[in-house]
């Protein structure tokens, strides 16, 4: 028994019969084809309904390219992946079926990685509402303090040709 088996056969809770609610995330390898995907797909259904589990929802894998290239040992030969087809399930199912379900993708040689994780039912979120410029209501600022306007002074000419001077001997 592995050290990955033992952890898995130590988080199952209760009596392992309860149904929990898992997601599997994955991807296929990218060499599969339409016609194959499919029934690669039904296969992983089949697996999680033949072990009294109900597949709550899914989506099917489609091509997406790899953050780094992935190593698959494929006939003795290491090859590099760039691309995979990524798909998910939701499922429910009891704990130490799960187990069993995470030996048998371990083994599946369709699969260039996955990941089964234990979730929590979510609630329904609204959608947001998207904002469009046209639609925006009218930002509210603060109006600038209207400072109170002191009537203009109407110099003379001589009191102009007096501040002239007093401007110059400076």
């Amino acid at each position: 028994m592995t050290e990955a088996d033992k952890e898995l056969e130590a988080n199952i809770t209760n009596d392992g019969t309860d149904p929990q609610l898992y997601e599997l995330g994955y991807h296929f390898l990218p060499t599969l084809t339409e016609e194959s995907l499919p029934e690669e797909v039904g296969k992983l259904k089949d697996f999680v309904e033949k072990r009294k589990g109900m597949v709550v929802s899914d989506q099917m894998p489609r091509p997406i390219t790899l953050a780094y290239s992935i190593p698959k040992m494929i006939e003795e030969k290491r090859k590099y992946f760039d691309t995979a087809l990524f798909g998910w399930i939701k499922f429910k199912m009891p704990s130490i079926d799960a187990v069993a379900l995470e030996k048998e993708l371990r083994h599946n040689k369709n699969i260039l990685r996955f990941i089964l994780i234990k979730t929590t039912e979510e609630k329904a979120v609204p959608l947001k509402k998207m904002i469009f410029l046209k639609d925006k209501r009218p930002i509210r600022t603060k109006k600038p303090s209207e400072k109170k306007k002191e009537p203009e002074k109407v110099l003379s000419e001589a009191e102009l040709d007096k501040t002239i001077e007093e401007l110059m001997v400076e």
